[in-house]
């Protein structure tokens, strides 16, 4: 399995995690878990509640999320801390690019949003909301066949051949077919750290590093 270099024990890490308490709480609940893994394992202290993670994503009960200046929100925040987030969608190759952060272990965990067809995919008799709405789940690992990933609404989720250990496997194809599916496809979110000034001009005149560090593939917002 691939997954961060550095980090051995993934089950150490989802232990860890934290579930939604509310069924359309998945996005903030993914952002509360990679923020507080990513600086637990950077030895910063700083951590956010589940309160305070629906409040930067602007989280409704009964309505959801709204992605609309998420990184703006996550930044005023994180900035000072050297770290920045960072959004993409319409990735070619999206299961590579989630390789790639995997293996990086200056980065968070990803945040991928599925289509709402993905309840009807795993093997539950209910998902945590009626509504064709997406669901965000965090990327933790991908083997050759699958991605392995935690999810968030667990404890929404029943299923008779369902035994609620996360993280969760789905292969490859259907997985990246929900991440299409999805209103802004192929959508992921994640924190790296945050580059000077002076280091960004330095990459804009060399076109090598700027492949290097995928600056051409950022999102500005």
């Amino acid at each position: 399995m691939k997954t961060k270099e550095g980090i051995s024990d993934l089950n150490e890490i989802i232990e860890r995690f934290k579930p939604q308490h509310e069924p359309l709480q998945c996005l903030p609940a993914c952002l509360m878990n990679i923020h507080n893994e990513l600086f637990r394992r950077k030895c910063q202290e700083e951590k956010i509640s589940l309160t305070e993670a629906s409040e930067i994503c602007g989280y409704k009960k009964g309505l959801g999320s709204k992605e609309h200046f998420l990184v703006e929100k996550i930044n005023e925040r994180i900035s000072p801390l050297n770290y920045e987030a960072k959004e993409e969608y319409s990735i070619k190759d999206g299961l590579q690019f989630l390789q790639r952060m995997l293996l990086d272990n200056k980065l968070s965990f990803p945040i991928v949003t599925l289509s709402g067809n993905y309840f009807e995919d795993i093997t539950s008799t209910r998902g945590p909301s009626s509504r064709r709405i997406g669901h965000s789940v965090i990327v933790v690992g991908l083997d050759k066949e699958d991605v392995i990933y935690y999810e968030p609404a667990e404890n929404f989720i029943s299923s008779a051949s369902s035994n609620s250990n996360n993280p969760r496997r789905m292969m490859k194809p259907r997985f990246q077919k929900l991440w299409n599916d999805f209103e802004d496809p192929n959508w992921v979110l994640w924190y790296e750290p945050r580059k000077t000034r002076i280091l960004e001009e330095f990459l804009e005149e060399d076109d090598e590093r700027k492949t290097e560090y995928h600056i051409e593939n950022y999102r500005k917002r």
